[in-house]
């Protein structure tokens, strides 16, 4: 039991690699991320996608399935190319960002 209960507090950190999502993370941020419950269009996630972990913004929630868009469309490969994922290959949801350049 103990175990389930830290899972509910777990926070991660992750450094950006890209540019799918500026302006508003750039290359090199460091963001600090945390498991939900529940996530809501807009929400900023990291997700597990074809054996990669991404970083989107949730742009529309359907049944279970997640439709998720890089800030910059230009430089993103999203759910425009890949589809839908199931809101379980979600990790967790944006919490804060450092900039150290």
């Amino acid at each position: 039991k103990q175990s389930s209960n830290n899972q509910k507090h777990m926070y991660s950190i992750r450094r950006i690699v890209g540019n799918s999502m500026q302006p508003f993370l750039y290359n090199g941020d460091i963001i600090i991320c945390k498991k939900q419950k529940t996530y809501n269009t807009d929400d900023v996630v990291i997700c597990r996608n074809a054996h990669r972990i991404i970083i989107k913004r949730i742009q529309s929630i359907v049944d279970d399935k997640v439709y998720l868009v890089g800030d910059n469309k230009l430089a993103s490969t999203d759910s425009r190319y890949f589809g839908s994922v199931k809101s379980s290959a979600i990790i967790a949801k944006y919490l804060w960002r450092i900039r150290l350049h």
